[in-house]
């Protein structure tokens, strides 16, 4: 079984209404959708916006379901000039960005005491993803905070391209791979981009997310149908 996971319903709407053989599992306030896509069995669910329900869904789906592996998909916004508003990207790896242990002598990002810090994505999910033909795939760092990041914001958080050579910025990713991780469950991130982090993200959100649910779908079904 494959879990597949994102934090709002557009964003995984397109998916969730293509899965067949439907079964519902309710838990609290999620609803897991269990049913074949792509010729496999797997396991759907919108975990909610953040690092702490991206890594508490995260979590039930390992230990209720034993997933073989995770695909988390949504949007995000750019702060790479070279991936651009449409732009659909595999995260290569993810790493929190607002984890800030930098006083103490840690690198930004770096869980004290631990080797957790940069996040990487599953080599064999992500070659797999990279075989896709339908469209132009860029690739990139992912980098998570519990913070909606603008322009507005970009001396502030200007660390971002900086210090953590970071491309695409969102609420979820890398507390769902580190969960995945900790695990030793393989995992990916893909991101459609629906901004620029310039504060044109409400108009960018409801333009893009039917649009990017369905190309994601595309792509998952790939991987799908093409995992090894």
């Amino acid at each position: 079984m494959i879990a597949l996971t994102a934090a709002m319903q557009p964003e995984i709407g397109f998916l969730k209404s293509s899965i067949t053989e439907q079964e519902i599992i309710r838990w609290s306030n999620w609803e897991f959708i269990i049913g074949r896509l792509g010729g496999r069995e797997v396991v759907a669910v919108k975990t909610g916006i953040g690092k702490v329900l991206a890594a508490a869904v995260t979590q039930k789906i390992i230990d209720q379901f034993s997933p073989s592996a995770i695909i988390m998909s949504g949007i995000g916004g750019s702060i790479n000039p070279e991936i651009r508003r449409g732009d659909l990207v595999i995260g290569m790896d993810c790493v929190q960005h607002d984890f800030d242990s930098t006083e103490f002598g840690f690198r930004r990002g770096h869980i004290p005491h631990s080797d957790y810090h940069i996040i990487p994505s599953d080599p064999n999910l992500v070659r797999t993803a990279l075989l896709y033909k339908k469209e132009p795939l860029k690739t990139g760092r992912i980098l998570t905070g519990d913070q909606f990041i603008t322009r507005a914001h970009e001396k502030e958080f200007e660390y971002l391209r900086n210090e953590l050579n970071g491309d695409i910025v969102e609420m979820e990713g890398a507390a769902a791979g580190l969960t995945a991780l900790i695990n030793d469950v393989p995992f990916l991130i893909i991101r459609v981009v629906s901004d620029n982090a310039d504060g044109e993200s409400k108009g960018s959100y409801r333009k893009f997310v039917n649009t990017a649910s369905e190309r994601s779908f595309h792509l998952i079904e790939h991987i799908l149908m093409n995992l090894e």
